[in-house]
């Protein structure tokens, strides 16, 4: 196992504000757990307790200062005797938990005890791992809230809980984001946002309903000409020409669309992937989205460019990343390069929004000194896989090699 990193600084920003989400959980099969309270319910309890133990005893206290100094002393006599026994029952209740939910630490053996499950701290998990992602969200459309179609949509967030590697948006403001394409992809927040912000520029770019219209005069474009073919030639003859015809269009029609290439069938039309050219686009608005937010723009390019290198190592054994004719996205290459194109007018928008400034180095630097290192390594093995890992120090780059 060989693990690649370089080192840059780069300021985290944790935003406050939060949008409503849905939130969907698979449990597995055949595990049995110990019931145990709702991390929002034990955090709510735990509140209210200190905050009705503090108001039980600020009233105590005045209650016994408004009696006779005689009095007082009995009242704390008898108050001191009801909480020893009360200490002494907790103590005893402690005990008997601690007994009861022993365990040894694998590998070290060391005694323990444990009282919360593993299911609750999968829900705590879950929760901190939803709120981030809302959070990100939401920072997001407060700072582009200017902007009419932001303002008037009902955005609504949904984390699916899955390991499948994908982010997409509805034509009615609901984003879907899964798990893995977080795990998998994303190393911060400002990387994050910029995820949400290209979803929320396809919907801001009106792009559903433009692929809707180029899939409705292909198909009126499709019955003209196969009718025109069979009118007026054989049935072998037309159905020829109506597949070539079909096959020009697309390819003249993809000129004009930056090369867009796509599949004609009713998948694709039900799938709703966006040409490269709407890819680019939603790319370079959402980093003017994410600029007006304040976070920094230059994470886009650098995410793009270590999935890139994810793709180079795992799909092509280290070559170049090649686009697919079929593919109806743009390399992951090519979108980073399209991004550093935009920057300097991402900045300008930034610079006017009096944001901090961005912290030097370039974290785009950090990455290409990652990619010097692994082609230091030359070709890799068959079965080489990469894991980008997350800036557990703020700025820093990595890349782990194994072996699957």
């Amino acid at each position: 196992m060989i693990t690649l990193f370089a080192r840059v600084t780069c300021r985290q920003r944790k935003p406050s504000f939060q949008i409503k989400s849905s939130h969907v959980l698979h449990e597995p099969i055949g595990v049995q757990q110990t019931r145990h309270f709702h991390p929002i319910i034990y955090s709510a309890l735990s509140f209210g307790g200190r905050i009705s133990a503090a108001l039980l005893g600020r009233s105590m206290r005045k209650k016994l200062s408004k009696l006779p100094e005689l009095e007082q002393k009995q009242k704390k006599k008898s108050l001191l005797k009801f909480f020893g026994i009360l200490s002494g029952a907790l103590v005893c209740g402690m005990s008997v938990s601690y007994l009861k939910h022993r365990d040894r630490v694998l590998f070290t053996g060391r005694k323990r005890s444990v009282t919360v499950g593993e299911k609750q701290m999968r829900e705590i998990a879950d929760l901190t791992e939803k709120a981030v992602v809302e959070l990100a969200a939401a920072k997001v459309l407060r700072a582009n809230r200017d902007l009419e179609a932001v303002s008037n949509i009902p955005w609504k967030l949904t984390v699916v809980h899955s390991p499948t590697k994908n982010a997409f948006v509805l034509p009615n403001g609901h984003i879907f984001v899964f798990t893995g394409f977080i795990t998998e992809f994303v190393q911060n927040e400002h990387q994050l946002a910029f995820v949400l912000a290209h979803e929320i520029a396809h919907v801001l770019l009106k792009h559903s309903a433009e692929k809707n219209s180029q899939l409705s005069w292909k198909l009126l474009f499709d019955v003209a000409v196969t009718l025109l073919a069979f009118v007026g030639l054989g049935e072998w003859s037309a159905s020829l020409l109506s597949i070539m015809a079909s096959y020009f269009y697309e390819m003249f029609y993809g000129k004009l669309q930056s090369d867009v290439s796509s599949v004609d069938n009713l998948q694709l039309a039900l799938d709703q992937p966006y040409s490269r050219l709407m890819e680019n686009e939603a790319d370079e608005v959402g980093l003017m989205l994410i600029a007006k937010a304040c976070y920094d723009i230059r994470e886009a390019c650098a995410m793009w460019k270590l999935v890139s290198m994810k793709v180079q190592v795992e799909d092509f054994g280290g070559g170049k990343e090649k686009g697919s004719f079929l593919s109806t996205h743009p390399s992951f290459e090519t979108r980073a390069n399209n991004l550093g194109l935009a920057m300097e007018r991402a900045n300008h928008i930034r610079a006017g929004r009096h944001c901090a400034p961005l912290q030097s180095p370039d974290p785009v630097q950090s990455v290409e000194r990652v990619k010097q290192e692994l082609d230091k390594l030359g070709p890799v093995a068959p079965g080489t896989k990469v894991k980008i890992l997350q800036d557990e120090v703020p700025g820093r780059k990595a890349i782990k090699l194994y072996q699957v």
